[in-house]
């Protein structure tokens, strides 16, 4: 089975130029080994990060009927089906991008901001139908990252809580 995520941006100050478009791209393809293994191959492309290509490999195990331990990026965890409406994922995710920013306190105009965040903690999802999620999350971020790499500039942050409540759909 294959799976394609799309994100294209665009982000600008005054004008739009060539670098004000930017967008990633998710790919990847899952190999069943048995009902309980899959094996998982991964590419992530993005038009401005620091690193235009990483590749990736993730493991699945189905350890019961209804418990999943998940060994991929950027979500490792375990995620446990209670019914066909309510799931409950503990793990970590690993959040970030490169963004081009504008310029300010000293920072030249076009300069690319990486940024990365490492997270742990719990998510509830319910499903609504077959097409839309909605899902509430709890937990502790912690380190985040922001690097201008080519001027040196970096910020570090400490530890902190975090609160999510989204909607999903798919078509």
């Amino acid at each position: 089975m294959y799976f394609v995520t799309l994100r294209p941006g665009i982000g600008f100050e005054d004008s739009i130029t060539t670098s004000s478009i930017h967008g990633s791209i998710l790919g990847y393809r899952n190999f069943t080994l048995n009902e309980d293994w899959a094996v998982q191959l991964a590419l992530f492309g993005s038009t401005s990060a620091k690193y235009p290509v990483l590749p990736g490999i993730g493991l699945t195990w189905r350890f019961s009927e209804n418990g999943l331990l998940l060994l991929t990026p950027p979500r490792p965890g375990v995620r446990y089906t209670f019914n066909q409406n309510w799931n409950l994922f503990l793990g970590g995710s690993v959040h970030g991008g490169s963004f081009r920013v504008a310029e300010k306190n000293g920072v030249p105009k076009n300069t690319r901001l990486n940024y990365t965040e490492f997270r742990t903690g719990a998510e509830l999802t319910r499903s609504l139908g077959d097409s839309l999620k909605i899902k509430s999350g709890l937990g502790w971020m912690i380190k985040r990252k922001f690097d201008h790499d080519r001027i040196g500039i970096v910020h570090r942050t400490r530890g902190a809580p975090y609160a999510t409540l989204s909607i999903e759909t798919s078509f």
